[in-house]
């Protein structure tokens, strides 16, 4: 019996060449789990709807008789070479290269751009980075947040500890967190790291900050620290009292204002609540702009919503182990690499350099403040 003679085909068809099934991809779901209503016949696309193709509705009755009950035309054109060993999936996957389709590029990447969007072009006649603080001659600090005792904030509080004058205490006030413990290990850190001494300002209430005395305490101190925590509890602690604006005087008779995490997003005009997806009104020490801490730039749908609020025109992301120093003349520097964005639509602008939490001594160009 003579043997069937062989016919040439196609390296691929329609699958990777290393994937078992003819089809562009396997189901990760068992048949029982798919979403979503049968593919009948008919269909323009031999029922793969996956991938945003074209072909997603049914045929008129014209093309159904050219067909003949066999396959339509593709619906990214005639069927061409095969793909081959080197030539990759026929549409890519993606966030990879750019698909033979036309379709987006790449998704939010580490740099956080829309896809298919360039970044904002900051050459000549290009708006500069919108930035505003408090009046005064002082440093507001904005710190992404970061594990004291693991040393994951030392490059950016070396940062502000650098601007201190040799002598003076740091005024830690634990309002946002309500803990006592957190104040020590903060004296301990600071001690052993900078050997700069750290006195607690007892204030976790209302009523502490009316006291005259903690307000002498922070009035007095070379550097004002606000721990983290919550940040409506800090607000509720601190709003109106004799203490704020003990704090806002040190911001403009040149002393130093430290704010980590929550107490960073209370500096500005819109607070995003912990508890239920709403806002309040925070200290507003930054016209028009909102602060979101632990900030990670390919997730940045929090930073958006805050600059959807009525008042808000631009908005700080700040990672962990990162800062933004705010300074007096429209002084800006950064420790590590943080993010500024100008509307709830628009691109994220890098701010800093791209080192893990090193401060580039030196002001930030191209981004003035207001």
């Amino acid at each position: 019996m003579a043997a069937v003679e062989r016919r040439a085909r196609p390296v691929d068809l329609r699958r990777h060449r290393r994937r078992s099934g003819q089809r562009h991809q396997l189901h990760r779901r068992a048949g029982g789990l798919r979403r979503g209503r049968r593919h009948r016949r008919g269909g323009a696309d031999r029922r793969d709807r996956r991938q945003r193709r074209g072909g997603g509705g049914g045929l008129d009755r014209a093309p159904l008789r050219a067909a003949g009950g066999r396959l339509h035309r593709r619906p990214h054109g005639a069927a061409g070479e095969a793909d081959g060993p080197r030539r990759g999936d026929h549409l890519r996957r993606h966030r990879h290269r750019r698909r033979q389709d036309g379709g987006a590029a790449r998704g939010r990447g580490d740099g956080g751009r829309v896809a298919g969007r360039d970044r904002i072009d900051h050459g000549a006649g290009a708006a500069p980075v919108r930035l505003a603080r408090p009046a005064g001659d002082g440093w507001l600090v904005l710190i992404g947040g970061g594990e004291l005792t693991f040393g994951e904030t030392e490059a950016a509080d070396r940062a502000w500890i650098a601007k201190l004058p040799p002598a003076g205490e740091v005024g830690f006030v634990p309002a946002a967190s309500g803990s006592a413990d957190y104040g020590r290990h903060f004296a301990i850190y600071l001690d052993e790291y900078f050997g700069r001494r750290a006195e607690i300002v007892p204030i976790y209430r209302r009523r502490d900050a009316r006291r005259g005395k903690n307000r002498r305490r922070l009035a007095g101190a070379a550097a004002i620290y606000l721990g983290g925590g919550v940040a409506e509890q800090l607000i509720g602690a601190l709003a109106g009292s004799p203490c704020l604006e003990a704090i806002e005087e040190r911001l403009r008779d040149g002393g130093v204002v430290v704010a980590i995490a929550a107490a960073a997003q209370a500096a500005g005009s819109v607070v995003r609540s912990l508890y239920g997806g709403a806002t309040l009104a925070g200290f507003g020490w930054l016209a028009g702009g909102v602060v979101e801490t632990n900030f990670e730039p390919g997730n940045d749908r929090r930073l958006r919503r805050l600059l959807a609020h009525p008042g808000v025109s631009w908005g700080l992301g700040i990672p962990a182990g990162r800062a933004v120093l705010l300074g007096p003349a429209g002084r800006l520097e950064t420790a590590g690499r943080s993010y500024w964005l100008g509307s709830a639509g628009g691109d994220l602008e890098p701010l800093g350099d791209d080192g893990e939490g090193e401060g580039d001594g030196r002001d930030d160009a191209g981004a003035p403040m207001a």
